[in-house]
């Protein structure tokens, strides 16, 4: 068995490890300091993306009860699908295309914003995110 040992003090992690094993400091300094990886916030706008676009063309949207899809056809795919596309950029292109994607996403939700537009607010902030900064409750 290898003794090793681990220790997080003040902002650095001392290792003693008699097999010299390689860490990725970065990996357990954002798992100890409680800061969401960048490729997780790509996946969680994704997600939250599909969730609304599903809901928008399933889900009864008119007064009357009728779907989406129902009064509009095809046409409902392309105007919701199009936020779909924007936020699967930064998993399918480049990480750089983050920046981009959340402009074209903010951009979406204000110029849709009366009708379902303000559904992918969430996707644009977590695009637009600054990546490192704390997600959630400060301790």
């Amino acid at each position: 068995m290898i003794a090793s040992s681990k220790r997080y003090l003040n902002g650095t992690l001392e290792r003693s490890d008699d097999a010299a094993q390689i860490v990725d400091h970065r990996k357990l300094v954002e798992s100890a300091s409680g800061r969401c990886p960048m490729r997780w916030r790509f996946i969680v706008a994704l997600a939250w993306s599909v969730v609304v676009f599903m809901g928008l063309l399933v889900l009864p949207t008119y007064s009357n009860g009728s779907t989406l899809f129902a009064v509009n056809g095809a046409r409902a795919f392309v105007a919701t699908g199009l936020p779909v596309l924007i936020c699967s950029a930064p998993l399918v292109v480049s990480r750089k295309a983050r920046i981009p994607a959340g402009a074209a996403v903010l951009a979406f939700v204000v110029i849709a914003g009366m009708s379902s537009g303000l559904l992918y607010t969430p996707c644009a902030a977590m695009l637009l995110w600054p990546h490192g900064k704390r997600i959630g409750p400060s301790e």
